[in-house]
């Protein structure tokens, strides 16, 4: 069986030598191939780097203001952009501010007898079928404020509620690239999070940030899908949506062609802990509550024992292994109701 593996250079190349790797204006960027070549390569780190410490000053995509830090062409930046994110949309992720959204994320594992993968569950942000560990559905969902008592009953209408985590809000902190060579996790790092405040956002605020979760990142492209203001969609960004962010993460998955070692995990333990697990660059996605972190992780098969060694330092935990079938879903805008601007109840 192929595994992947991640290469053990010392150091990074630094961008000016990536510069001179990169293909020539006039190629062909769409070619599938091209797309295979791109998995893991510690030539794209620092570019990565730069790109994720922008979009969490501002989440307007401005490559100019990039390639003028990364000291290259403004052509060498969108092609580094578009070749690595756009075209498959993996690695770099939009996380929501659950609490200025007015919502409470949840996990629940269920056990059921139709597939949930296909079920339209309301509030559902995504759906994980689960084969080992736990067998059944993992159902990540991010239920309104005001109807948090009724979460769990609602649930039962899919199946059995085998088990559930309140949680409090996404867990995004800088990527601790540097694993992959030292294996050894941080202590501290940069914590992104989204100052706690009453928005007063409506409907065209949300369709605005479940466009960019899909990495439409240019107010001309956000604009042009919600036949809008390209002006109007710049000023909602910076002056409410953003504080519906709370920040971007970048992850580096196995190479599609070999296979994803994925997995759940939920964590007890000190919250101050956490961001030794949350670093790691093989994490998806994190949500913590006061002491309970979940995680979902493609976890290359050499590094696993490592990964659960260091889980064990943070505290207690449970392990779920997910195969290739979920469904993820953006912020659930749907079921905002427009004129009252408030959340549908749960029926």
């Amino acid at each position: 069986m192929n595994k992947f593996k991640a290469s053990r250079k010392k150091s990074l190349i630094s961008l000016p030598e990536l510069l001179s790797l990169m293909p020539g204006k006039k190629r062909e960027i769409e070619k599938e191939k091209e797309l295979h070549v791109l998995a893991f390569d510690e030539r794209y780190v620092e570019f990565l780097r730069l790109l994720v410490r922008h979009l969490n000053k501002t989440p307007i995509l401005n490559l100019s203001t990039i390639a003028r830090d990364a000291k290259v062409s403004v052509a060498t930046a969108w092609r580094l952009f578009h070749l690595r994110f756009e075209k498959k949309g993996v690695e770099l992720r939009l996380e929501a501010c659950f609490p200025n959204l007015r919502l409470k994320p949840y996990v629940f594992f269920i056990k059921s007898t139709r597939n949930l993968v296909k079920e339209e569950i309301p509030y559902a942000l995504g759906v994980y079928q689960a084969y080992r560990g736990f067998k059944g559905f993992l159902v990540v969902s991010s239920i309104p404020e005001e109807y948090t008592s009724k979460a769990v009953d609602y649930m039962e209408k899919y199946g059995q509620v085998v088990d559930h985590y309140e949680l409090d809000r996404c867990f995004v902190t800088e990527v601790n690239y540097d694993f992959y060579y030292t294996k050894t996790p941080l202590t501290e790092a940069q914590l992104y999070q989204a100052p706690l405040r009453r928005i007063d956002f409506d409907d065209l605020d949300l369709r605005i940030l479940a466009a960019m979760q899909e990495l439409q990142l240019y107010p001309s492209k956000i604009a042009n899908r919600l036949k809008g203001n390209k002006k109007t969609i710049e000023y909602r960004i910076k002056r409410r949506v953003k504080f519906l962010i709370e920040g971007f993460r970048a992850y580096l998955p196995p190479k599609q062609e070999v296979e994803k070692f994925t997995y759940a995990y939920v964590v007890k333990g000190p919250s101050e802990s956490f961001v030794k697990v949350a670093s790691l660059p093989f994490v998806k996605t994190a949500i913590a509550g006061k002491d309970t972190l979940f995680l979902i992780a493609s976890v290359p098969d050499e590094y696993k024992g490592v990964f659960l060694e260091i889980m064990s330092d943070v505290g207690e935990w449970t392990e779920a292994y997910l195969g290739p079938v979920f469904a993820e879903k953006t912020i659930p805008y749907k079921y905002f109701k427009a004129e009252e601007k408030t959340w549908m109840p749960l029926q």
